[in-house]
C-alpha cells in the first residue's frame, strides 16, 4: 500500500544576538540562509548557512551559535536527501546543546524533533520514537501542555504512528492527541491542519478510509482559509483526498481534485518539478483504472518527461 505525504516540519534556528559586527555578520548570514531555505532556494541557503557555521566555529565549542549552524545546516543536507552527513550534523548539534544547555531545554526539542524526522525515513523507529518522546517530555514539561510547539512534535509523532500502524504495531497517536494539538493551538491553524492530515494518515494506512477523508477534508478547509490558494501543501491535501477516494471506489471528485492539485504545483514549483511529476502519475493512475489509456498515456510521458520515473502511485 502506498501513503500520502506527510507534512513533518523542520526546525531552523534564528538564535537572535546583539553586540560586536562579527555577531552581526554571523546573525545576518543566519538569517539570508533560512530566508533562502524558505523560498527553496538551497544553493544560497547553503552559501549563506557555510558563512555562518565557519563564524561560529570562532566562537568555540561552548558557544551556542555553532549548535545552531549545526543544525541549520544539518536541516539543509536533510531535505536535500544526504542522510549520512544530515544525521552526523545533528548529532553533533545535539551532543553540543546538551552541553551548552543541559538536558531539558528546550532548544535540544527542536534538534530531537529533527533527528527523529531523519531516523523515521529510514525506517528506524525505535531510535525515532524514543529521541521525539524526550522533545515532547521536553517541551511540555518547560512550556506547558498547551504551548503551539508541542503540535510540531505531535504531528512528528503523527508520521512515527502512522509508520508503526502499517507494520501492524499499536497505534498510540490517538484522537487524544489530536485534541491536545487542536486545544494548543486552536481550531483554525495551519499547524492544527498539519496534525490532522498526519492523523488522517494513519487511518488511512488502517483502512479506515470514512475516517481518513472526512480528516482530509477539514485540512483542506483550514488551510483554504488560512494559506494562499496556491500555496504546495493544498495541492499535497487535495491529492490525499484524491487517493481515499480511489481507495473507496469513488471516481466522482477525484479528477478534478488531481487537476487542480497539478495547476497549483506546476505554479508554485514549475513543470519539471518531481512533485509536479507525481500529480501526473497519479492523474494517469486514475484514468488508467477507469479505462481512459488514451488521456493515462500522455501524462505518464510528462511525467517521465519531468527527470522523475515514477512507478504505481507514490505521493511526494
Amino acid at each position: 500500500m502506498k501513503y500520502p505525504y506527510l507534512l513533518v516540519p523542520l526546525s531552523i534556528f534564528l538564535l537572535a544576538t546583539t553586540g560586536s559586527a562579527q555577531v552581526a555578520s554571523w546573525e545576518n548570514e543566519n538569517v539570508a540562509g533560512l530566508r533562502a531555505y524558505q523560498q527553496q532556494n538551497y544553493v544560497d541557503a547553503e552559501k549563506f548557512f557555510n558563512s555562518a557555521f565557519q563564524q561560529a566555529k570562532d566562537f568555540g565549542e561552548r558557544d551556542p551559535r555553532l549548535a545552531t549552524s549545526l543544525n541549520n545546516l544539518a536541516s539543509l543536507e536533510h531535505v536535500r536527501r544526504k542522510d549520512a552527513n544530515a544525521e552526523s550534523l545533528y548529532r553533533r548539534s545535539l551532543n553540543l546543546s546538551e552541553k551548552i544547555y543541559g538536558p531539558d531545554h528546550t532548544q535540544l526539542a527542536g534538534v530531537l524533533n529533527n533527528l527523529a524526522n531523519l531516523l523515521q525515513e529510514q525506517a528506524r523507529y525505535p531510535e525515532a520514537e524514543i529521541l521525539l518522546q524526550r522533545a515532547l517530555d521536553i517541551r511540555e514539561k518547560a512550556l506547558g501542555p498547551e504551548h503551539p510547539d508541542i503540535a510540531v512534535v505531535l504531528s512528528s509523532l503523527g508520521v512515527l504512528r502512522r509508520e508503526e500502524a502499517s507494520t501492524r504495531k499499536p497505534n498510540h497517536f490517538s484522537s487524544v492527541r489530536w485534541r491536545s494539538a487542536k486545544k494548543t493551538l486552536g481550531a483554525e491553524q495551519p499547524e492544527v491542519a498539519g496534525v490532522l492530515n498526519n492523523l488522517a494518515a494513519v487511518y488511512q494506512s488502517q483502512g479506515r478510509y470514512k475516517d481518513a477523508e472526512f480528516l482530509y477534508k477539514r485540512t483542506l478547509a483550514i488551510w483554504e482559509k488560512t494559506l494562499p490558494p496556491t500555496h504546495p501543501d493544498i495541492a499535497t491535501v487535495l491529492d490525499n483526498i484524491a487517493a481515499v477516494q480511489q481507495l473507496e471506489g469513488n471516481y466522482t471528485e477525484g479528477e478534478s481534485l488531481l487537476l487542480r492539485a497539478l495547476d497549483i504545483r506546476e505554479k508554485a514549483f514549475g513543470p519539471q518539478h518531481p512533485g509536479v511529476a507525481t500529480i501526473l502519475n497519479n492523474l494517469a493512475m486514475f484514468y488508467k483504472e477507469r479505462g481512459r489509456y488514451s488521456e493515462a498515456d500522455p501524462l505518464m510521458q510528462r511525467a517521465r518527461g519531468s527527470g522523475k520515473t515514477v512507478l504505481g502511485r507514490i505521493r511526494s
